[in-house]
């Protein structure tokens, strides 16, 4: 399409393999294919920039119908929520990396949501069946005390994720996620879900390896900055059910998180522990080799699982105990009143003159 003021939508026919391939910038992945009903060229159209893929033909005879930039616009200030819904999502880092057609395609799936102060967004005990964002407000997670009082365990603002790790799982809420403070949400149901999850399982990674380097205890102190440079790092490995991953008296260098399935740990003493999304094993190898006293076997029919070799962590930061050591300094220097005037790259010179 080289009309810059076009949007098309392709009509209903009689012709039930009509179909139009759209395809990178280069030309040569195919990012998408669009069938009769479906619209294409209205992210460029609405934000007025380049066309970020070529579009082409796939069938002998094809019917298209075209809306110009005047009534476009027009109907977007009708309906301008799902505009602000993707200048919202553009704002957030992890979803950088998507092309403006996924990402109208993840607004048009969401659904808004407006939560007075003290609603319940998620109950403990409901069944995870959508992912939520916050796109502005607060949400409070509390759980419950034995004395039947509750306590904020985590506190999540504009930008950030909710309810993924049950969604990916199956398994129920375990804690009530309360609006503290009028907030609005984006929720993109299970089944919406399923169907975006190829297109976003790059951020989907990114966000998974985040969490479970934020969730390890030897990892938790690592910046953002240095989880950025590990990310790339991991590789993914497939397993199928049988499949011993890991053997009580094997010793390893790589850490594991799981993207997807479930794999079954069994300890020496003959204790067994239950590994789903998010979760992870084999946490000691990143300090040093680790001889396993756990038998990870796979329970589903597949599964996935995001793994690091220690070699490459440290060729990237260094060995964790200096890179923790090293960050441990930087904080407290950051809290020095009389280094306060300091710029971020003389901390970080003093840093190196105080490690020496």
């Amino acid at each position: 399409i080289k009309d810059e003021d076009k949007k098309a939508k392709v009509k209903r026919s009689k012709f039930k393999s009509q179909l139009l391939v759209i395809n990178s910038t280069q030309g040569k992945t195919k990012v998408a294919e669009k069938g009769p009903g479906e619209i294409f060229g209205d992210i460029a159209l609405l934000f007025a920039g380049p066309r970020s893929a070529s579009v082409h033909a796939k069938s002998e005879e094809l019917v298209l119908f075209s809306l110009n930039r005047r009534a476009f616009t027009k109907l977007v200030v009708k309906n301008s929520g799902g505009t602000e819904s993707i200048r919202f999502l553009r704002e957030i880092p992890l979803l950088h990396t998507l092309s403006d057609n996924t990402l109208g395609e993840l607004s048009n799936r969401m659904i808004i949501e407006k939560h007075n102060h003290g609603d319940v967004v998620i109950e403990a005990g409901g069944v995870g069946d959508s992912l939520l964002i916050i796109e502005s407000g607060h949400v409070v997670v509390r759980k419950d005390l034995p004395d039947g009082s509750q306590i904020e365990v985590m506190r999540y603002g504009r930008g950030e994720f909710i309810g993924e790790r049950s969604l990916m799982t199956g398994q129920i809420r375990t804690a009530d996620c309360v609006a503290d403070g009028d907030v609005q949400i984006l929720k993109l149901m299970k089944e919406d879900f399923l169907v975006m999850k190829p297109l976003i399982h790059d951020i989907m990674k990114e966000h998974m390896i985040f969490t479970g380097l934020k969730d390890m205890p030897k990892t938790t102190n690592l910046t953002e900055d240095q989880i950025e440079v590990i990310v790339p790092q991991f590789e993914e490995d497939r397993f199928m059910e049988g499949d011993e991953v890991m053997c009580i008296g094997d010793e390893s260098d790589k850490v594991y998180i799981v993207e997807s399935g479930e794999i079954e740990g069994v300890s020496s003493t003959g204790e067994v522990t239950k590994k789903l999304a998010f979760d992870y094993f084999s946490m000691d190898s990143i300090v040093g080799t680790h001889k396993s006293d756990i038998t990870y076997t796979v329970k589903s029919e597949e599964a996935v699982c995001f793994v690091l070799h220690r070699e490459d962590f440290e060729e990237k930061l260094g060995k964790l105990e200096q890179v923790i050591s090293s960050n441990s300094l930087m904080t407290k220097l950051k809290k020095s009143p009389a280094l306060a005037v300091l710029s971020e790259s003389e901390l970080e010179s003093l840093q190196t003159d105080f490690q020496r």
